[in-house]
């Protein structure tokens, strides 16, 4: 099946590799996103490419920079996995090896996130504020400032929130700890 992906991409026009890079890199980074099947058709409709061939070679360039990037291959090494599918040829690879070290950036920094959520709660964003409590039913005159901070986290792939007050005394803890790394 990659072999024969490979061989599909291969046969695509040199405009139809250059139009190829934005689906397929959308695909990399978010193979389930449903933008994905009408990014697909317009590039099928401006190139005039055969659904079976488009398909073909997705599945195929996806799985190789996806498993290049996986095993952390060094541009190098992917070129040479390349120019053994290809008879020598690379001409038709350049548009995914010009691209290849960025999206391997962006396609480990995903995995690393993945595999901390994986295995519990990741912190992905912090909002906070600072109010003033003045006084509530427990007492009057508190006077006294509150940071209120809400941490949003990933578990596998739910998102979630936490929201925390903290006390100048808490704040203190938290700075103390931080500074430490």
């Amino acid at each position: 099946m990659v072999v024969n992906g490979w061989e599909e991409y291969r046969g695509f026009s040199g405009e139809a590799r250059n139009a190829f890079w934005p689906l397929l890199q959308r695909v990399l980074r978010s193979p389930a996103a449903p933008e994905n099947g009408e990014l697909a058709s317009a590039f099928q409709e401006v190139t005039g490419l055969q659904e079976h061939s488009m398909i073909a070679a997705l599945q195929s360039c996806e799985f190789l920079v996806r498993e290049a990037c996986s095993l952390n291959l060094d541009v190098s090494k992917f070129q040479a996995d390349l120019e053994a599918l290809s008879d020598g040829d690379l001409h038709e690879a350049q548009v995914i090896l010009s691209q290849y070290e960025e999206m391997k950036r962006q396609l480990r920094a995903g995995s690393y996130h993945r595999s901390l959520s994986d295995h519990g709660k990741l912190l992905v964003g912090l909002n906070w504020r600072v109010d003033r409590v003045v006084s509530s039913d427990r007492g009057t005159e508190l006077d006294s400032e509150v940071v209120f901070m809400t941490l949003q986290y990933q578990e596998g792939d739910d998102v979630d929130r936490v929201s925390l007050q903290l006390t100048p005394h808490a704040l203190k803890d938290l700075k103390r700890f931080c500074a430490q790394f």
